[in-house]
């Protein structure tokens, strides 16, 4: 009988570098976010305004959901997750599967910490804020979230890295909003986090593409090989992204001018809450979309 799947025994270079320029892009679109949110007077103030408009949500069934959900990322928590990982990539003889979901893992979550304990700095352009000078970029929780979502997505068989990459998606994009809403972090510290784990994940990702990917073309009858995530999930995030803009835009405009009453500190909060929300879709459908058509498995 024979294999629907035509394989090729290589991956082209132009996924290679596709793979490294996504990390570098990731990279660039960290340190911009970085810049903008924390080294501008405009850009602190929206982010103080965002996490101000955040208190507002007060009703009870979300504070309890935010909590509970919070609080499953714990040390003990992350460190199953992440050994369970490993092991089901060491369980199915893949080695290079478990390092590089170890790199992920490990390189987005170390590099969280020293970043914001050791490395960035935040300077007082707008006064005394919710969180005072205390660096909170990025968000240590969200990056654990979403580094464990793509980490577990690259372990996973072609077939079903669409069902895990949505699962892991919800929970990492629910964190990010849960910090939001508890007043654990601004906005731009878990949109910093989806950006920094993109990196580690595309650098991890071209690794595996030019020493143990292949690329493997399926026929259209194939349809078990046809990916959940869809290009209309990308689209709903960047939908997402471009509300998201309309609203910051209009915060900023209604602060320049000394209006927020105008539009409300409800309109700060959702603004950012749809960012957040459109950056980890599109973060996630783009690892994706960089995946398909590959199989990290050695074919016989």
């Amino acid at each position: 009988m024979t294999d629907p799947a035509l394989v090729e025994r290589s991956v082209p270079d132009t996924r290679f570098r596709l793979l490294l320029a996504t990390a570098a892009l990731a990279a660039l679109a960290f340190t911009g976010v970085y810049l903008i949110a924390v080294h501008t007077h405009w850009g602190q103030r929206l982010d103080a305004t965002a996490l101000e408009g955040s208190s507002r949500v007060d009703r009870p069934r979300v504070q309890r959901a935010t909590e509970n959900l919070l609080t499953t990322v714990t040390v003990g928590s992350v460190a199953f997750v992440g050994v369970g990982i490993v092991l089901v990539a060491l369980g199915r003889g893949r080695f290079h599967l478990a390092v590089a979901a170890g790199l992920v893992a490990f390189g987005s979550d170390v590099s969280a910490e020293l970043l914001k304990r050791v490395i960035l700095t935040r300077p007082d352009l707008t006064g005394p804020g919710p969180h005072g000078l205390v660096n909170t970029f990025p968000s240590g929780h969200t990056t654990v979230a979403m580094s464990l979502a793509l980490a577990a997505v690259l372990v996973t068989p072609a077939r079903a890295r669409g069902l895990v990459a949505v699962i892991g998606a919800s929970y990492a994009i629910g964190i990010g909003e849960a910090v939001l809403i508890s007043g654990w972090h601004r906005p731009s510290d878990a949109i910093g986090s989806y950006l920094l784990v993109m990196m580690w994940a595309a650098l991890a990702a071209s690794w595996l593409a030019s020493s143990h990917a292949r690329l493997v073309r399926r026929p259209r009858s194939a349809s078990w090989g046809t990916p959940i995530i869809s290009p209309v999930i990308a689209a709903l995030g960047a939908a997402t992204l471009a509300v998201s803009f309309i609203g910051m835009a209009t915060v900023a405009v209604a602060l320049r001018a000394d209006r927020l009453d105008a539009v409300g500190l409800d309109t700060a909060y959702f603004a950012a809450a749809a960012a957040i929300l459109g950056v980890g879709a599109l973060v996630t459908t783009t690892f994706v979309s960089l995946l398909r058509g590959l199989t990290l498995d050695p074919i016989g």
